[in-house]
């Protein structure tokens, strides 16, 4: 079982770093080999598709790994009942995406992209609802094997594009046959074939649509804060804006990837300790909370003092020198999503779902109406600005419902080192010239790094 535990957790871990730097890899190619404008347009239309892939998945693989899990030997029953709302939710997604494309004020070129990325969200959910199956049976091989060998052909096809300058609607098309090549291997190895079309009645749609209710809720309002602002600046900003934007934005999500490794090799040992030992359940997201903060804030160091270089480097396009000041600020996101990350798993396995699902409403909520109203007045600033106060809103909920005293993660050693990481950004930004005052105050704060993480990763161990 512990050898189970660990190969899952390898195999999770590498198939989400591989798919977050194909598809950071992909929009990357796509800034470089086209104008901002139409950057923007691939951008805006891409995170559309992933709002509503969110909605055609509307939480289906959390119930048939929770189902098939619980009762692998039912598997037949199980998928005769939720694939009949699965195949319909997948069909009124398609129409919607078509609908809404063609009713959009937007640029032609933004809704060619619609129009084929919504084939490759057809696709994408069924690969989705194929992988949750073999996720359910603990078989996360077969889908880590598959996905991470897609996710490695998407950086190799990216690269050809960047070597030869081909179109974006060609690496669109083919982009679409690499989800649909993926859900062919994903069915040669699927083995249960009981269910049938003859099998879909109205009452049972309706039940299983019932059963999917909190999960696909949890999972829409868990996505839209994250997605929803650049839909809004699209409208109200345009294609540019969504450019400028998300250039800055995509290069801050690829770290995002820090944390979510974090959870995934932890949450078992926090799963089995909330039910006979729940204090130190907290201790133990406590320590995990404190390590994954520092780590947080060396990062936004490093980025921070090198925001402008990387921005050069990454896009080579004067273009995009208004997105380091769009890449600082969210570098602050970046720590929030950091910090909050273990107490958010710590509410899913304690129980607290409902909770995480009304925090997630109350920002949806937030960001929307946000972006509604500071977009018009200052463009794609306006929506970083609106993402920061959604993530300081996220910060004081998560503290409030975590039920996890804070005051044991701010110790003194934590409060100076934030304070020293502080001090650094001032005082580089005002004054660009005092390398030996950084020097001093990076060697003064190492000496509590290691203070820090040598406690806490004592007790990880």
């Amino acid at each position: 079982m512990k050898s189970d535990f660990i190969n899952n957790s390898i195999f999770l871990t590498l198939n989400s770093i591989m798919r977050i730097i194909s598809i950071s890899f992909l929009f990357w190619v796509i800034a470089r080999i086209s104008d901002v404008d139409s950057f923007g347009s691939f951008s805006s239309s891409f995170q559309i598709v992933l709002l509503l892939l969110v909605i055609c998945d509307f939480g289906f693989e959390l119930l048939v790994v929770k189902e098939i899990s619980l009762l692998p030997q039912n598997i037949d029953a199980i998928l005769n009942k939720y694939i009949p709302i699965k195949i319909l939710l997948v069909f009124i997604t398609f129409i919607i995406v078509n609908i809404y494309t063609y009713l959009i004020s937007s640029s032609e070129l933004t809704k060619s992209y619609l129009y084929i990325l919504n084939i490759y969200l057809v696709f994408t959910s069924i690969s989705n609802g194929l992988t949750a199956i073999f996720r359910g049976l603990n078989k996360y091989k077969y889908e880590s094997i598959c996905n991470i060998s897609i996710n490695i052909l998407i950086i190799f096809l990216s690269i050809s594009f960047l070597l030869e300058k081909y179109s974006v609607l060609l690496l669109l098309f083919l982009l679409v046959f690499i989800r649909l090549l993926n859900v062919i291997i994903l069915l040669l190895n699927f083995k249960y074939t009981a269910f049938g079309l003859s099998q879909i009645k109205i009452g049972t749609i309706i039940s299983s649509f019932k059963d999917m209710m909190p999960f696909g809720f949890h999972m829409i309002f868990g996505h839209m804060f994250f997605l929803i602002d650049t839909i809004i600046l699209l409208q109200l900003g345009g294609e540019k804006s969504v450019a400028i934007y998300q250039a800055a934005f995509k290069l801050m999500t690829i770290f995002l990837i820090i944390p979510e490794v974090f959870n995934m090799v932890f949450i078992g040992n926090v799963s089995r300790l909330v039910t006979p030992n729940k204090n130190e359940a907290k201790n133990l997201v406590i320590a995990l909370t404190k390590i994954i903060y520092i780590i947080s804030l060396v990062v936004l160091t490093v980025l921070w003092l090198s925001s402008s270089f990387i921005i050069d480097v990454v896009y080579n396009n004067p273009s995009y020198s208004a997105s380091v000041y769009i890449f600082q600020l969210l570098l602050f996101v970046m720590v929030i999503r950091f910090f909050t990350e273990p107490q958010l798993t710590f509410m899913t396995v304690s129980g607290f779902q409902s909770q995480r699902t009304f925090i997630s409403f109350i920002l949806s909520l937030f960001s929307i109406f946000g972006n509604i109203y500071f977009v018009p007045i200052y463009g794609y600033k306006g929506t970083v600005y609106v993402s920061l106060l959604t993530h300081m809103l996220l910060l004081l909920l998560v503290i409030y419902f975590s039920k996890i005293d804070n005051r044991d993660i701010f110790d003194k050693n934590i409060i100076y080192f934030s304070v020293s990481v502080l001090c650094t950004l001032i005082l580089y930004e005002y004054h660009n010239n005092i390398s030996y005052l950084l020097i001093l105050l990076a060697s003064a704060t190492l000496l509590r790094v290691d203070v820090i993480l040598k406690r806490n990763l004592d007790y990880l161990k």
